[in-house]
Parts: C-alpha cells; sequence; structure tokens
C-alpha cells in the first residue's frame, strides 16, 4: 500500500521542482521541495535526530508542509517544535518513529495525511492545540473537528477497553493498527471503517462493530492474533479479501444473514473456528477465504483439521465445500421444503387418481362380466324350455 501512495506522490510531484539540498548547516538536517504555490515541503536527512526543530523558512521560501516520508524510520525522534507556517502533514510523515511518546498538533494545521502515525509503536496520545478547527484530540484519540472522523488511536495506549463516541461515523484507515494495550472495542454509530483499520492489533480480544456497517476492507483485522470473538451487524454485505486472517485464537464469527461475498483468505488461519455456519445469502467465497491454513510440517495450505461447513442446499457455499474437499451438512431451505411438499402432494394425488381410476375400470369390468354370464345364464335358460316343449 505504502510504494502505491508513494507511486501517486511521484506522479504529482511530476509537476514540482526537484528536491534541492539546503546551503549551510541546515544542508545535512532537511531537503525541500518547492511546491506549485512557492511554498516548500521538507524531509528530514538526518535519521539519528531527537528533537527536531521545524524551521519557518529555507532559503526564502516559506516551509508549509512535512513531506511524505519526513521523519521515516527516524527512531531516535521524541519531540518536534513547528512554526507557524505549517499548515499540512503528508503521507506517513513520521512513520516508524519509534522513540515518540506523545505529539501536538498545532491549531494551524489543516491536512494531516494517511498514515502519518504509522510505526509509532510507542506512542500514547495525539494532543492537539486550542484553535485548531480542523481536527480535535479526545482522551489522547485524534479526531476531526466535528468528531465524526476517529483518525488515529495512539498504538501504546494503555486503556484495556476503548469505546467510539456515538458522534463518530467514520474509522479512517489503519486507524487502530498496532495497538498494543487495546483488549476490547465497542461501537454504537460507526458506519464505515477504513482498509486495514484494526491490523495486527494483537491484544484486542473482543469487538462489537454497530449496526450499518456494509464492508470490512482488506486485512481489516489481521494479525490479531488474541482476537475471540468478534459480533457482526446484520447489515454486513462484504467481508474482505485477508479480513481475519492469522486470527488464531478467533473462536466466534457468525456470519450474518444478508451477507453476499467472503474474500480470498478471510479467515485464513482462524484454527480455533471448527464449525461456521454460511447463510444462502452469500454469492461468493474467495479462494480458500474459509476452512483454511497452513500445515505446519509442509508450509502448504490445507483445510483445517475437523473443519466444518454448515449451509443450505443448493447455495455457493455448499458448492465451495464440495470443491474444497471440506466436510459440511446443508438443509433445505423453506422454500425448497415447500417445493418438495408440493411434488409429493402432486405425486400422492397422481398415485390417488390412478388407483381411483384403476377401481373404476376393474369395477366396469366386473360388470360387464356379470352382465355377459347373466345373458349367457338366460340364453342357456331359453334353450332348455325349448327342448322341453318339444
Amino acid at each position: 500500500m505504502k510504494n502505491f501512495k508513494k507511486l501517486l506522490c511521484l506522479l504529482s510531484a511530476a509537476m514540482m521542482i526537484p528536491a534541492v539540498p539546503l546551503p549551510a548547516a541546515a544542508e545535512e538536517a532537511y531537503s525541500y521541495t518547492v511546491l506549485n504555490d512557492g511554498t516548500v515541503s521538507i524531509v528530514c536527512n538526518d535519521k539519528s535526530i531527537v528533537d527536531a526543530v521545524i524551521p519557518a523558512e529555507i532559503d526564502g521560501y516559506t516551509v508549509s508542509a512535512l513531506g511524505e516520508d519526513c521523519f521515516n524510520d527516524c527512531e531516535a525522534l521524541k519531540t518536534v517544535t513547528f512554526p507557524d507556517s505549517v499548515v499540512k502533514l503528508s503521507d506517513y510523515a513520521f512513520h516508524g518513529c519509534e522513540s515518540m511518546t506523545t505529539l501536538t498538533i498545532p491549531a494551524q494545521i489543516s491536512t494531516i495525511g494517511s498514515f502519518v502515525f504509522e510505526g509509532c509503536t510507542t506512542l500514547t496520545e495525539i494532543l492537539v492545540a486550542d484553535g485548531n478547527e480542523n481536527y480535535v484530540s479526545v482522551d489522547g484519540v485524534l479526531f476531526g473537528s466535528n468528531m465524526d472522523v476517529l483518525v488515529r488511536y495512539p498504538a501504546a495506549k494503555s486503556a484495556a477497553k476503548y469505546t467510539i463516541p456515538e458522534s463518530c461515523t467514520v474509522i479512517s484507515p489503519w486507524a487502530f493498527t498496532d495497538c498494543s494495550g487495546l483488549l476490547e472495542l465497542d461501537m454504537t454509530s460507526v458506519t464505515a471503517i477504513g482498509a486495514d483499520a484494526f491490523f495486527c492489533a494483537t491484544s484486542l480480544e473482543n469487538v462489537t462493530l454497530s449496526e450499518g456497517i456494509t464492508e470490512l476492507i482488506g486485512p481489516s483485522f489481521a494479525y490479531c492474533t488474541n482476537l475471540k470473538s468478534v459480533t457482526l451487524p446484520s447489515t454486513l454485505k462484504t467481508i474482505g479479501d485477508k479480513c481475519f486472517y492469522g486470527c488464531v485464537s478467533l473462536q466466534n464469527a457468525q456470519l450474518p444473514d444478508g451477507l453476499l461475498s467472503i474474500g480470498e483468505m478471510a479467515f485464513y488461519g482462524c484454527v480455533q473456528i471448527k464449525e461456521m455456519s454460511v447463510p444462502a445469502s452469500v454469492e461468493t467465497i474467495g479462494e480458500m477465504g474459509i476452512g483454511y491454513s497452513v500445515d505446519p510440517d509442509t508450509n502448504e495450505n490445507t483445510v483445517i483439521d475437523g473443519f466444518k461447513m454448515k449451509t443450505v442446499s443448493g447455495s455457493k457455499a455448499s458448492s465451495y465445500a464440495r470443491r474444497n474437499k471440506i466436510g459440511y451438512s446443508a438443509k433445505m431451505t423453506a422454500g425448497l421444503v415447500v417445493l418438495w411438499i408440493v411434488v409429493i402432494l402432486l405425486v400422492l394425488a397422481a398415485a390417488a387418481a390412478g388407483f381411483f381410476f384403476y377401481k373404476k375400470k376393474q369395477t366396469e369390468a366386473q360388470a360387464a362380466l356379470e352382465e355377459a354370464a347373466r345373458k349367457l345364464a338366460e340364453k342357456r335358460a331359453r334353450r332348455r324350455e325349448r327342448k322341453n316343449r318339444k
């Protein structure tokens, strides 16, 4: 994903002036790129920097942004001092800053890109200065100003349980990745979750997703190795590729009626799930979407030992089970039961009609035989009578 983002930025950079090295003492600390508006975005060249002071101006240019990957892998970075001129934090600006525990977003920051805090594994809180019109911090968690979008939950925040505020309807991509302390998550009003939102949240044990969510994009919960239970909403239509990949402790994931699609490897490696009910509504199941893991002896893909599916006759899930040699039981749908009842009734009706027809013909044949016998008897009687007259 990061390479894809970089490609987009490279395409955009085609309209910019190439990066220019700085003069004198600043040369070793930062390089910069001149933007279309005549300001510059900067990138730190000193990977060992601990306390960064962002200059307001370089070579007569106003510094307006931290460029993409500005402090990428600056593992010793602890503090950042911003000038009033900086209004944007570009994608991956603090990626991999493993020593930074807190950061205050200045009041003038209007844009925070994607994955800005990715890999900040010791970050306990993200604060926002008073007067910022675009972002707000609540208990160290970063939101959009209206509290409707959760931008980032700090990876090292110590709270064991977190309930997303009712005002929040959107969780940004990668918002909870690498969270090390969070055990339980609840929400009430969220209707959209960005891609890979809970990727590698290794302590997470229980999740309740709110009604209204229709899609889980990509590996939303991949490598949540302690996840035991997830409550999926009845509104869910799509489970993305590798959504629960590597959730080795997951025991309960009840798929809702109305679910339409299960992506490739969606439940790959969920070795604690020995039985899964798949509703008839499911139209597609991706390759190894259900019931697969890796064989520890051969390191090859294999069906989980003892895994069994429950589904309905004639469904896509039953076809998937047969195709992958997965054990399954299939019940008939109400419509199919009604159809079979109608067929049986028609067969019984046809049998009854045939029986009555047979009995009628048998009765008619018996009557004809009796009539023939009567006529024969009368004929013999007349013959005897004529004979006696003679």
